[in-house]
């Protein structure tokens, strides 16, 4: 056991931090950063707020191996940190984009164009695992043996987005994450 010093014991968080930043640090960041040190992703268990009806089951992910096994790995990880912080349920209402990838519209598209039929709907973008499944296809699709910044790069810019300056910031950030 643990015992505290009465300074701490008596610290009051409301006065010490303001409430929103404790609030949205203890619920976001903390959970996130643990599951992605434990290596699991987090499951979707609660629907964002706005996303349909039919969501409101819970969307299981299968548990990744405790260490990344390949370059593909460790950058689903490293991407999910930067696009959503980790959190599946992220909403970004100017781009369309959902869930833990940030999966666009137009991306799930090229996904489906890529299979040849209608395999996703925009409402499977909220799960990770076929958030996952998208994310490999569309970039074994555009760059079969990458490197890990192609990847990243087409991941954020498109299928040409290794070539687009815009993306090497994007680069920058998800490299500082692997």
């Amino acid at each position: 056991m643990i015992r505290l010093s009465n300074q701490l014991s008596t610290c009051n968080l409301r006065t010490a931090a303001p409430w929103w930043f404790v609030q949205g640090f203890l619920v976001g960041v903390v959970p996130a950063v643990l599951l992605w040190l434990a290596g699991c992703e987090p499951e979707q268990t609660v629907p964002p707020p706005g996303a349909p009806a039919r969501l409101q089951k819970s969307v299981d992910a299968p548990a990744p191996a405790p260490e990344p096994r390949t370059d593909l790995d460790r950058l689903w990880r490293a991407v999910c940190i930067v696009e959503s912080g980790g959190d599946p349920r992220a909403w970004n209402a100017r781009e369309r984009a959902a869930g833990i990838a940030q999966i666009t519209p137009i991306c799930l598209a090229d996904c489906n164009r890529i299979v040849g039929h209608k395999r996703w709907t925009l409402d499977d973008r909220w799960s990770v695992s076929e958030a996952r499944q998208m994310f490999e296809l569309y970039l074994r699709f555009y760059a079969p043996s990458g490197p890990v910044e192609r990847w990243a790069r087409i991941w954020h810019g498109g299928p040409r987005g290794d070539s687009k300056t815009a993306t090497e910031p994007y680069w920058a950030k998800v490299r500082r994450h692997l």
